[in-house]
């Protein structure tokens, strides 16, 4: 034990030798370029650069890049990857070694990625696997990268972005499913629209007493061998727990071990604690998409929002240690 904390006192000291021997050097930089501001500017940007490392990181995604399967892994890498944007160093994602990606994570993908396109340069390479590489293409992630202007018109997989209420969309995926789960164009689906219409409305910032609209991303997925048609759904919001509503309670209460994320959660969805700012079309909500799915109008329903992950289909129930910054939704219509 002593030995240990010897081993760490002088690798503290030597880290700290090196922070101010840097520090000495970019002062010393600084300093004999006053009267050059252009040669300064260079110089020191360039010496903030070896600081903080390479200007290009290469980011390996987790093997099963799954949010459903996997979320812890897949909320890390999305935390390396928002750490390095925030720090304006480029990201190139590391595909090769993926051997699995579901259609759920996709609107995380691409609701992060579009997030930073303009403030970095996001660059990668291609699955090895074709599936995997076609389900990339069809979600048009590789078009919002650069790297590729195809989008496919298959109607697999369809992905959508928006700050809106966006009717035509939500009676496009209903169709799609009427099309490709039931083979009847006509049938109505009605829990189906009024559950993609609630989550749309409900992408708002409540970090303030006045909601601002949040972009959405919504990707819908049409399995052709088992006619399951999937929906996931994200918003780049605040979360659930850090609404201006819940905040207030939640702040006291868990703080002196009163309640979870999870048991508000589960509040919420049974209708006793209200989630949301207050809006006349708003209310019924989250309750309302956890009654169609006890009733069995939609299934495997899974919820996410900042530091709680819900598969109820599975009784899983797992408190996050990366957080996610927003709401997820995902949910299943199988044939009859």
């Amino acid at each position: 034990m002593k030995k240990e904390k010897v081993w760490r006192q002088k690798n503290t000291e030597k880290k700290l030798f090196q922070r101010r021997r840097k520090r000495k050097i970019y002062e010393r930089i600084k300093n004999s370029l006053r009267n050059r501001p252009k040669e300064k500017y260079k110089k020191i940007q360039k010496y903030k650069e070896y600081l903080r490392g390479p200007s290009r990181v290469n980011l390996i995604l987790p093997s099963n890049f799954s949010f459903l399967n996997n979320p812890e892994n897949v909320l890390k890498f999305f935390a390396e990857f928002r750490y390095y944007a925030n720090e304006r160093r480029n990201v190139q994602l590391d595909f090769r070694f993926v051997t699995s990606i579901t259609a759920d994570v996709i609107p995380l993908l691409l609701a992060k990625v579009s997030k930073y396109q303009k403030q970095i340069t996001i660059s990668g390479n291609r699955p090895q696997r074709k599936d995997l590489d076609k389900l990339l293409l069809e979600s048009g992630f590789y078009k919002i990268v650069g790297m590729s202007t195809f989008k496919s018109n298959i109607g697999l997989l369809g992905t959508h972005k928006s700050k809106i209420v966006d009717l035509e969309v939500a009676v496009e995926a209903r169709q799609l499913t009427s099309e490709k789960t039931f083979g009847n164009p006509i049938k109505k689906l009605r829990p189906l629209y009024r559950t993609l219409i609630e989550c749309m409305a409900n992408t708002h910032k409540h970090a303030s007493d006045r909601p601002i609209k949040e972009s959405w991303w919504l990707s819908v997925y049409n399995d052709p061998d088992t006619k399951i048609t999937s929906f996931a759904i994200c918003d780049t919001g605040v979360g659930i727990f850090k609404s201006t509503k819940i905040a207030k309670f939640t702040k006291f209460a868990i703080r002196f071990g009163f309640t979870s994320n999870r048991d508000i959660l589960m509040r919420i969805l049974e209708g006793k604690m209200e989630s949301s700012t207050g809006l006349s079309y708003r209310g019924k909500g989250l309750p309302k998409i956890y009654s169609d799915y006890k009733n069995h109008s939609l299934t495997r329903l899974c919820i996410a929002a900042n530091d709680v992950f819900a598969d109820f289909d599975n009784g899983i129930f797992i408190e996050l240690r990366d957080e996610l910054n927003g709401t997820f939704l995902y949910w299943e219509i199988h044939p009859n």
